[in-house]
């Protein structure tokens, strides 16, 4: 094709077109071969530098132009988990994590992101540094407050501190870790074996757990409840009962989406008393 050419035009000309074409044919390549690198470097990029839904989107973009390579998994999860953490946005997490399950069902993602669809949204969250705190409902916390922070969270599980105060001293420290099991967040101490919190957060979901060695039957209750405490008001919160076998009372929590537990309150068939509840989160 150049043969031609280098006959009939002067050399410098010749050299420039030959260069040019040289660099286009490059760009072609590169072009067709996918440039996988292009899109996931940028949405790293942009994720470190805290354009977050910015890098979200990028990391959708290389997943839809490169869905056989093998960091197509973990940029979905990328994707849908700051999409869900960040910005509560379960409307485009959910189909990311429904795809990671159906198409990347051998890749580590797999377990995070079964977790990811059943808690967004997540009204059990367990991200470090996370705190909340408690006070008993009649003097909010001027008598008894309870202090919890994920001091460590894992990839599936986490850490909590919790310090307990009688007014204002220190009465006792504990340690709780929690682990997600597949179906919920379990908890192994000597007070209390296994699941804590169960998925999906549907009414009527039933499970059984041991409290101090005695069987404890849980129940989702009630879900799209306002409630309200000294924290806030919070929509869309769930009740989850807490019965021992032929007791005549029980224990209602309450849990709003992004929050977690905000109120705690013994119940039986015609009365229900706080008896703890939320002062305060971060």
């Amino acid at each position: 094709m150049f043969s031609n050419l280098k006959s009939l035009l002067p050399l410098s000309l010749y050299s420039l077109i030959t260069l040019s074409s040289y660099y286009l044919i490059i760009s072609f390549v590169l072009f067709s071969t996918g440039c996988s690198g292009y899109y996931y470097d940028d949405a790293v990029k942009f994720e470190k530098q805290g354009a977050l839904l910015k890098a979200a989107k990028i990391y959708e973009m290389f997943v839809k132009k490169h869905p056989e390579d093998p960091r197509a998994g973990p940029a979905l999860l990328k994707a849908a988990d700051i999409y869900s953490k960040k910005f509560q946005l379960c409307r485009k997490a959910v189909p990311l994590y429904e795809l990671i399950l159906k198409d990347y069902g051998k890749l580590e993602s797999v377990n995070a992101a079964k977790k990811g669809l059943y808690m967004c949204p997540d009204y059990f969250p367990l991200e470090k540094n996370r705190t909340w705190t408690y006070g008993d409902s009649q003097t909010f916390g001027r008598n008894i407050k309870e202090i919890h922070i994920v001091k460590e969270e894992k990839n599936l599980g986490a850490s909590v501190k919790i310090e307990q105060y009688a007014g204002k001293k220190l009465a006792g420290r504990i340690r709780q870790d929690y682990s997600f099991t597949g179906d919920g967040i379990s908890i192994n101490t000597s007070d209390f074996k296994g699941l804590r919190f169960k998925y999906p957060v549907k009414k009527g979901i039933k499970w059984t757990s041991k409290i101090r060695g005695q069987k404890v039957m849980f129940e989702i209750t009630g879900v799209s409840l306002k409630i309200e405490v000294d924290a806030g008001a919070f929509e869309n919160c769930i009740r989850i009962e807490q019965r021992f076998k032929n007791a005549p009372s029980w224990v209602n929590e309450y849990y709003a989406p992004w929050v977690g537990r905000i109120m705690t309150a013994t119940a039986g068939t015609d009365f229900e008393n706080r008896i703890m509840e939320l002062l305060s989160y971060e």
